[in-house]
């Protein structure tokens, strides 16, 4: 824990990402106090992507055998 409040694991693919750009970053010489930016970008892309995937997985239902009460036969 960096802070009260604060958590920041490697389990989250999109934070581990976020940890793995800041570190990479600050090594090369782009310092910054805090990596909250970065994290936030990455943890919003990772949102996306999620997102994304589920409304594709929707979509392509009935291809893969699933039941789709929306759509009519």
């Amino acid at each position: 824990m960096l802070s009260n409040g604060t958590v920041r694991s490697w389990a989250a693919p999109a934070t581990a990402v976020g940890l793995a750009l800041t570190n990479t970053l600050h090594a090369v010489g782009f310092h910054r106090r805090r990596g909250g930016s970065v994290l936030s970008v990455t943890r919003l892309i990772g949102l996306l992507v999620a997102a994304g995937f589920t409304f594709w997985l929707l979509w392509h239902a009935e291809e893969r055998g699933w039941c789709v009460p929306w759509r009519s036969r």
